[in-house]
């Protein structure tokens, strides 16, 4: 990691702690002075083609056969779950199919929106008729998938979450968004053919930065720590009624934190475990 990622996560430190200022500065460092720039395509992020892209500030590396990586594996179909009339495509499907988006995840995009295919793995193609989303950010080439066995490096930090975190910064610290803030997230949205935003109050661009985070980072290892931030966890896995009735019923308050593993507890009499476990 750079000094660059050393400070994306020192800013998502203060994201957690609503230090807005420190977050809209910091953010602003990291979007002028890094060598970092946002990629005029959302399509040119992703592949193994383009790894190390200008965008990318910290990724973990794998290399195929040699430091191989399963994560691919996860997202990838199950042939038992899914047919295709190419039984050439139909040998790529090597997964387990544990990681893909949902059905209420997959409608809440606007029908012009570029990012949607990225998690519709061979939306529209006539060899295939998928029962779930596949997430394309992350697959292979399907000549390519082998299972447990990619080269595809895991992503951590890309510049797109540095605008997306200054727009919130700037409308949390002026009760409402700035010219800043709607420069930010205007980006995000142009790039994904989207029309700018205006007009609008602090809680209606709070809730714009809500679903850009979602519809542009999914996948990328900041969902649960968002929703759990902005207190929205139970509220947000309650309307997955159609995808996952019973983590819709089930979800609890408690569950925005993790139980202390008991080992823990034992060498520790000081800590107390966290309420509901």
């Amino acid at each position: 990691p750079t000094r660059w990622a050393a400070k994306m996560l020192l800013c998502k430190y203060y994201l957690w702690e609503k230090e807005w200022s420190k977050v809209s500065a910091l953010c602003e460092e990291i979007i002028t002075q890094s060598p970092h720039q946002l990629l005029a395509d959302y399509a040119d992020l992703w592949g193994l083609e383009n790894e190390y892209n200008n965008e990318f500030i910290w990724e973990f590396d794998y290399v195929q056969h040699i430091n191989k990586s399963d994560r691919t594996t996860q997202m990838c179909p199950r042939g038992v779950d899914e047919k295709s009339t190419d039984s050439e495509l139909q040998k790529a499907f090597t997964g387990y199919g544990l990681l893909t988006a949902t059905d209420e995840f997959i409608e809440s995009f606007d029908s012009k929106d570029k990012r949607r295919i990225w998690y519709r793995w061979l939306d529209g193609d006539p060899r295939v008729d998928f029962k779930f989303n596949y997430v394309a950010k992350f697959l292979d080439k399907p000549q390519d998938m082998i299972r447990s066995n990619s080269g595809i490096n895991v992503l951590f930090y890309r510049l797109a979450d540095t605008y997306l975190m200054q727009a919130e910064a700037e409308n949390e610290l002026n009760n409402g968004p700035t010219p800043k803030a709607y420069e930010r997230i205007n980006c995000i949205r142009a790039r994904a053919g989207l029309s700018p935003l205006s007009n609008r109050s602090k809680d209606e661009f709070f809730q714009d930065i809500m679903n850009e985070r979602k519809w542009e980072l999914a996948f990328e290892y900041h969902r649960k720590t968002d929703l759990c931030r902005w207190n929205k966890l139970v509220e947000v896995v309650k309307t997955m009624t159609k995808t996952n009735p019973e983590g819709a019923k089930l979800i609890q308050q408690y569950h925005q934190l993790y139980p202390i593993p008991s080992k823990e507890l034992m060498k520790n009499p000081n800590l107390t475990q966290n309420p509901g476990y």
